[in-house]
């Protein structure tokens, strides 16, 4: 030991002993909140199995994977159902004793399904789990806490003891300290009564005379007193060094030998201390290490089941279990809600053949939209399923997530495709086998187009402006709600649509001829008047066409001069109209060059393949086909993935962007567009940022 030799302050060693025991009080605080919090995590384990155990088992009893005559595969038996803590659930299926709350399984392995005695393995084990971790908070009580606190309270009396001995003493040399003071004192009394005697005597003898015999008394009695105060200051004297001496003998005493002594109790009792949280330390540890082991052993065990999934096996055993007798879907049969009549022949009047026919070349039409659709959509998913095999290969090389829903999202809109065309070539086959093909020898071949100047529907008579749909052989033109109605025979030649009209007209009502030609008539007169271009003429204000609408009587005179003058209307704007029709079935036999960029690099696959560099300028010379179309770059002419092109147009306005998804645009400038991205915003690329824009501002 060797704080007696070094130390002379017992206040820093009993600091420092204090410190220690409260670091052994402060590490016995926490192995009990380490027992209460594996005591907290076995509850809520433990109600976590019950609850999981609980719902398995209920959902096993509606479950497709429990059939009527086939094995019971339910996780967890009825009767284990209980609010207590689950027990081990027996894998091998032997018996063995449970508690009333304990789960039981009549399972044999050969007959239940591998992720389900995976799951009762993984239940089974979280419940060893459990067990030994409340084992492990009652020996890590037992062992450790409960010692410890039976140590600290041992090292804290040690301390005090110690403590204690050492003021004891320091009172006996306190005591002897006050007893030399004392005595220091009395001597020095006396010291100064000696003094005064003599300052007297001195005093007495300097007033003798020689005559004066009186004065011999009072000398003789100062000396007297000076005797007796000379033997009781030696006395005092005496004691006084008596007490000097014992005071430092003992002070000696106490310094060299009793503190070193209780320094050396303290410095053992502080080694002590320390040495014990070493040795509970290691028995702490040991029981962490037990722990983790049985832990780990039980996940080993649980692994094994886990690795023996077989949803291979699992369907063979399902299949065995659940299949039953194939019944063909029945057929709907036709049942007439007016006299149960089961006849399903098409009534094939008149109007009802025209309709027939205007659905078949509509769903035409459609199926072939749908199917350019469904093969561009197949292309894609073809691509995307190639890529993820490469995934499947090499899971930590690509995110598959995106991959996958895009994968989903290609096979939903394939197949919702491939439905829109079943249901038309269904309808299609039932119409032609119906009305025959005699009615589609001659039928209206109806195209969209756009009329910017208003026009009249050859139909119904009424302005048509904007879309409306016209005949690429006869020019017929009506609304896009009276197409069905529309007789659907075509002569195959281009007619004067002002005679269409004007026969139209002669057939109606002499009332009826009157206000159109008022109608028209003030047109071309506020056409005159005002010097306007033909869109103004037929396009008559409202205040005109109400005044001519309520003039009464009719002046049929009126109507005969300005006949020539409608007819003449009426002829301008039908060459105008021919004039646009001609342009677009110009249009469409020889289309434009259309300019394109490529988005994504390509190499070609094929001899009849070009490649594609990012950002290349590409010249369509083919329209798509089945997801392809073949383009002119500057390396030559071929085929790529119509999805790695897209249109170059131009920005018709300044655009400046108010979020962070939007960029600027100035008038002028040529961009990529990539898509529709919201309605009334496209998705466009320009130079080496992508963002969006308000789909007004593009030349589309």
């Amino acid at each position: 030991m060797t704080y007696g030799e070094s130390f002379q302050d017992k206040t820093v060693i009993e600091n420092y002993l204090i410190s220690s025991i409260n670091f052994l009080t402060d590490f016995r605080e926490y192995l009990k909140e380490r027992v209460q919090l594996e005591k907290n995590y076995a509850k809520e384990s433990a109600n976590l199995i019950q609850k999981y155990s609980q719902k398995f088992e209920k959902k096993g009893r509606q479950s497709i994977c429990i059939s009527s005559n086939g094995p019971n595969v339910s996780l967890l038996s009825p009767s284990s159902v209980d609010n207590s803590t689950l027990n081990v659930i027996p894998e091998n299926g032997d018996s063995v004793p449970t508690s009333p709350s304990s789960p039981t399984s009549d399972i044999n392995s050969k007959d239940s399904y591998t992720y389900v005695n995976a799951w009762r393995s993984i239940l089974n084990q979280m419940k060893i789990i459990n067990d030994s971790r409340n084992k492990f908070s009652e020996k890590l009580t037992n062992l450790v806490i409960d010692k410890l606190k039976t140590l600290i309270s041992i090292r804290e009396d040690e301390r005090k003891n110690n403590i204690q001995n050492l003021k004891n003493i320091n009172n006996e040399l306190d005591k002897l300290v006050i007893e030399k003071n004392n005595a220091r004192k009395k001597y020095i009394e006396s010291c100064d009564l000696m003094v005064n005697h003599h300052k007297k005597l001195t005093k007495q003898d300097s007033s003798l005379n020689d005559n004066d015999k009186s004065n011999d008394k009072g000398v003789k009695k100062i000396e007297k007193l000076i005797d007796a105060t000379q033997v009781d200051m030696d006395n005092r004297k005496n004691l006084y060094i008596l007490t000097l001496q014992s005071m430092n003998a003992l002070k000696k005493k106490i310094v060299n030998e009793y503190v070193p002594e209780i320094f050396n109790n303290l410095q053992n009792c502080q080694e002590t201390t320390i040495g014990a949280f070493q040795h509970h330390c290691q028995n702490y540890v040991k029981l962490e290490q037990d722990l983790y082991e049985e832990i780990k052993n039980s996940f080993s065990n649980a692994l094994i089941d886990i690795n023996a999934i077989d949803p291979i096996s699992d369907n063979v055993l399902f299949e065995k279990e659940n299949k039953k007798e194939w019944v063909p879907a029945e057929e709907e049969k036709f049942s007439d809600a007016l006299n149960n009549n089961t006849d399903v022949n098409f009534s094939l009047t008149s109007k009802a053949s025209i309709y027939l026919s205007t659905l078949k070349d509509n769903m035409e039409n459609q199926m072939i939209a749908d199917q350019e659709k469904y093969n561009s959509i197949k292309v894609q998913y073809n691509q995307l399923v190639t890529a993820y095999q490469s995934y499947v290969n090499n899971p930590a090389s690509i995110d598959c997530k995106e991959m996958i829903d895009n994968q989903i999202k290609l096979w939903n809109d394939a197949h919702l495709t491939e439905c829109s065309i079943i249901i038309n070539e269904a309808k299609i086959e039932a119409i032609t086998n119906a009305i025959g093909e005699d009615l589609q020898v001659n039928s209206h071949n109806f195209k969209s187009v756009m009329f910017i100047n208003a026009t009249v529907c050859d139909y119904c008579q009424e302005k048509i402006r904007g879309k409306a749909l016209q005949c690429k052989s006869c020019s017929f033109v009506c609304h896009s709600k009276c197409e069905n109605d529309v007789p659907q025979r075509c002569t195959g030649i281009k007619m004067d649509r002002k005679a269409l009209r004007i026969n139209k007209i002669s057939d109606a009502s002499n009332h009826g001829r009157a206000l159109s030609i008022n109608s028209s008539i003030n047109s071309a007169v506020s056409m005159d008047n005002c010097s306007t271009p033909l869109s103004a003429a037929t396009n008559p204000s409202p205040l005109a066409t109400a005044s001519s609408e309520t003039n009464s009587p009719i002046n049929y005179d009126e109507i005969n001069e300005n006949e020539y003058s409608v007819n003449n209307s009426q002829t301008n704007i039908s060459n105008n109209e021919e004039d646009y029709e001609n342009s677009n079935e110009k249009d469409d036999a020889t289309p434009t060059s259309v300019v394109m960029c490529a988005i994504f690099e390509y190499q070609p696959q094929n001899n009849d393949e070009i490649s594609l560099s990012l950002n290349d300028r590409v010249e369509i010379i083919e329209k798509e086909v089945d997801g392809w179309v073949k383009v002119r770059t500057d390396h030559g002419e071929g085929f790529v993935p119509s999805t790695y092109i897209a249109s170059v147009k131009k920005a018709i306005y300044d655009f400046n962007p108010d979020k962070e998804d939007e960029i600027p645009l100035h008038e002028g400038e040529s961009v990529v567009v990539l898509g529709q991205e919201d309605d009334g915003w496209l998705k466009i690329k320009k130079g080496t940022m992508e963002g969006i824009v308000p789909e007004s501002y593009i030349d589309m």
